[in-house]
């Protein structure tokens, strides 16, 4: 395992703090995402006294942030210039299938793609100055139940 302390960084638009299923969906997908381009991703074996597993859960903490629109595309700036594994979670990518969010994705430039989230994974220290601009995460409180 490495000895540089590292984390994985999961930043959510506030645009979407109104749709949760949305924010959770990025969440799960970009945590994949990561899980998959990491190479340094160490993992540990949850076991229970009577000899059950748990599954295997990442060993370094994974945080939510949140920021408003233009932090959350700076933030994604950043990623992209450096070499640590990353995942951008785009608008069109809420709805209708892998092949037809694949499909849209490509039909549209960088610039009109709202970003619902991103996700980087690297040096605890590193991210910590890319991400001081931006909050942790709280989700929206829903309306109690009728």
């Amino acid at each position: 395992m490495t000895k540089v302390p590292m984390k994985t960084v999961i930043a959510l638009s506030k645009r979407y703090d109104d749709r949760p299923a949305v924010q959770l969906n990025a969440v799960g997908h970009l945590a994949q995402a990561i899980g998959h381009e990491a190479r340094d991703l160490a993992v540990v074996e949850y076991r229970t006294a009577d000899g059950g597993s748990l599954g295997s859960i990442g060993w370094w903490p994974l945080v939510l942030l949140s920021g408003r629109a233009p932090k959350i595309e700076a933030f994604w700036q950043a990623a992209r210039g450096g070499a640590n594994p990353r995942a951008c979670f785009v608008e069109t990518m809420i709805s209708g299938g892998s092949e037809l969010q694949v499909a849209a994705t490509a039909g549209l430039g960088a610039i009109n793609l709202p970003i619902v989230a991103i996700a980087i994974h690297g040096p605890a220290a590193e991210l910590d100055l890319m991400t001081r601009k931006l909050s942790l995460w709280r989700p929206t409180p829903c309306a109690p139940a009728a």
